[in-house]
């Protein structure tokens, strides 16, 4: 089981990814969320001792209330301006984060960075064309989380 540092967030889709980070990650992930860095707050980081961190940027979207129109115009119902590709959102945590331990320990750590759509498959994904937003291998997909063997 992972170590998580942080409370379980309350938003329903982060919500979901922590409970699936817990149940299935192994002890020597460490994981922290919602964490400031460089006045910027990232959804997940995971330490992976010995290889680097991961920071996964959650968009509890629903399939059926997105409209991509391009990369940095995502139409979500309920939202009132358009969102931001969440794929560059995670790569500037990425860079603050390597920034931030390359200043204060004079390293520089494998860091990367990823999307999940704890509510959307990858089926649903393809259809949306969120493909344009974030590559496929480096997205996290509903089945991932519900599925530990995949």
């Amino acid at each position: 089981m992972a170590r998580m540092i942080d409370v379980r967030p309350s938003y329903k889709g982060e919500g979901k990814v922590w409970d699936s980070i817990q149940a299935n990650l192994p002890d020597e992930i460490i994981v922290y969320n919602n964490r400031e860095v460089r006045g910027r707050e990232f959804d997940f980081c995971l330490v992976v001792e010995g290889s680097g961190f991961l920071v996964v940027e959650v968009k509890g979207w629903l399939y059926d209330k997105i409209k991509v129109e391009n990369v940095d115009q995502i139409v979500v119902e309920g939202y009132e301006k358009t969102q931001q590709s969440p794929k560059k959102q995670a790569r500037v945590y990425r860079w603050h984060i390597l920034e931030t331990i390359r200043k204060k320990f004079d390293a520089n750590p494998l860091v990367i960075d990823m999307v999940c759509y704890p509510f959307i498959t990858q089926a649903q994904y393809m259809i949306a064309g969120l493909d344009i937003v974030s590559d496929p291998y480096l997205t996290i997909f509903k089945e991932d989380l519900e599925n530990a063997s995949l």
